[in-house]
C-alpha cells in the first residue's frame, strides 16, 4: 500500500513537464504543484526561459534542467517538430537518480522517464498522447501526411505507440485530469488512474455580476488558434448570423480565421489575465466548439459569471450544467451550434449567473492545492 506524500516533505523532488513555451492549461496545473512544493526541481525537454522567470520566479531553484533540444540555438529549438522522433530518448535520458520521487505533468511523452526501483513515479495526466491514439486519423490529415511523408509518418507513429504504451508501465501513481481522460488512459495503456480535477483560479469577483442578467452583447472565445480547437466552426456561424464575437489568443491559424471572417468578428491576439478578466466578467456567452479533455478556459468564464456554449463532448461534459450553467450543442456543424445560440437567447432570462461561479468553485485552486498538501488522495503519494 501507498504512503500519503505528505511523509515525504523532506524527500529530493524532481518535476518533469514536456515544454513550457506557452502557459496554457497544463502549465498552470503545473504553476499550482510548484506552489505547494516550490524546492522541487524542474526538468523540461524545451522551455523558454522569459516564461519560466515570469510565471515561476517563486521556485527556490531559479534553475530547470532540459533535454539537449533545449540547449539548441533559438532558431533550431523552433523547429522543435522535426525532432519528434527523437522525444522519447530525451525523456529517457534524464538522470533521477539523486531523487526521491518524480513527479510528471504529462500529455505525451513525460510519462517515460526512467528512475530506480527505489524511485517512484507520479504522473498527473492532462491526457495521453492524443496524435499517438484517438486523434491519430485527423492529425494526419491536418498535417497532410500523405505520400512518403505519410508513409514516414505512420511508421514513426507506430513506434511511438508501442513506446508510449511501455511507458505507460513505469508509473506508479496515475492521475487523470478528468474522467474522460481516465477513460482514455484505461483504453490506451490498461492503466487505472484516479480523477483530480486541475486547478482552476477563483478570482474575487464584484457579486453584482450575478445580481442582474445584464451583460454585453458580445460572445466570447479565448482559445489557442490552431485547427483542433475547431474555431472555425464558430467563425462560419457568426458570419451569417451577424452576432459580435470577440476572440482572444493567437496562434497559427490565426491568419486564416481573420481572413474567413467577417466585420462582427474581432480578433485580439494574446491578451493579458487582467483583459482576459475584463472580458469573461462582461461577455454575454462563451463559445467552446471544439473537444477538450478537460476545458478549463470555459470553467474560468463560468467563475466571473459567463455561461458556456459548448460542443456536447469531452471534458465540458463534467463541467458544464446543460440548461443551468449553459447549453450543448450535440453535433459538429454549423446548424447545430446556430440552434445551441437560439436555444441560449431563449433561456438565458431564466438563467442564475451565481449558478456559474458556483459550478466552477468545485474547481477552485485552493482546492486542488490543499488535496496535493494534505495527502488525503492517491493523487500526490509515494512508497
Amino acid at each position: 500500500m501507498l504512503e500519503y506524500l505528505q511523509l515525504i516533505i523532506n524527500m529530493k523532488i524532481a518535476v518533469v513537464h514536456e515544454f513550457l513555451l506557452k502557459m496554457g492549461g497544463a502549465e498552470n496545473t503545473l504553476r499550482a504543484i510548484m506552489q505547494v512544493y516550490p524546492n522541487a526541481d524542474m526538468f523540461f525537454l524545451n522551455a523558454d526561459e522569459d516564461i519560466f522567470h515570469k510565471n515561476f520566479a517563486f521556485v527556490k531553484n531559479q534553475h530547470y534542467q532540459t533535454s539537449w533540444l533545449g540547449k539548441l540555438p533559438k532558431c533550431l529549438r523552433r523547429l522543435s517538430r522535426l525532432f519528434v522522433g527523437a522525444y522519447p530518448q530525451m525523456v529517457e535520458a534524464f538522470d533521477f537518480s539523486e531523487y526521491d520521487l518524480v513527479i510528471c505533468s504529462s500529455n505525451s511523452f513525460g510519462h517515460g522517464v526512467c528512475t530506480s526501483v527505489q524511485t517512484p513515479v507520479v504522473c498527473y495526466y492532462h491526457s495521453a498522447c492524443r496524435y499517438l491514439w484517438d486523434w491519430k486519423n485527423e492529425y494526419e490529415k491536418e498535417n497532410k501526411l500523405r505520400g512518403i511523408k505519410g508513409f514516414l509518418a505512420k511508421l514513426l507513429f507506430f513506434k511511438q505507440r508501442q513506446w508510449d504504451f511501455l511507458a505507460s508501465r513505469r508509473v506508479d501513481v496515475a492521475l487523470a485530469n478528468s474522467i474522460n481522460v481516465q477513460k482514455r488512459l484505461r483504453k490506451y495503456y490498461k492503466l487505472e488512474s484516479e480523477v483530480l480535477y486541475p486547478p482552476i483560479e477563483m478570482l474575487e469577483v464584484d457579486e453584482k455580476l450575478f445580481e442582474k442578467n445584464e451583460r454585453e452583447d458580445f460572445f466570447l472565445i479565448a482559445s489557442t488558434l490552431t485547427p483542433y480547437k475547431n474555431i472555425e466552426l464558430a467563425v462560419r456561424v457568426f458570419n451569417a448570423n451577424g452576432r459580435r464575437l470577440v476572440v482572444a489568443g493567437g496562434g497559427a491559424d490565426m491568419r486564416r480565421l481573420k481572413e474567413l471572417s467577417k466585420p462582427n468578428i474581432e480578433f485580439l491576439g494574446f491578451v493579458d489575465r487582467s483583459k482576459l478578466v475584463d472580458l469573461m466578467s462582461k461577455a454575454y456567452a462563451f463559445v467552446f466548439p471544439g473537444e477538450e479533455d478537460f476545458g478549463m478556459a470555459p470553467v474560468e468564464a463560468m467563475g466571473f459569471g459567463c455561461p458556456v456554449i459548448a460542443f456536447k463532448k469531452g471534458g465540458l461534459l463534467e463541467t458544464v450544467i446543460d440548461q443551468e450553467t449553459g447549453v450543448f450543442f450535440q453535433e459538429n456543424t454549423q446548424a447545430s451550434l446556430q440552434n445551441a445560440i437560439v436555444e441560449f437567447d431563449r433561456i438565458y432570462p431564466e438563467l442564475k449567473l451565481s449558478d456559474c461561479r458556483r459550478a466552477a468553485s468545485k474547481f477552485d485552486k485552493k482546492i486542488f492545492q490543499a488535496l496535493v498538501k494534505r495527502g488525503n488522495t492517491t493523487a500526490m503519494i509515494a512508497r
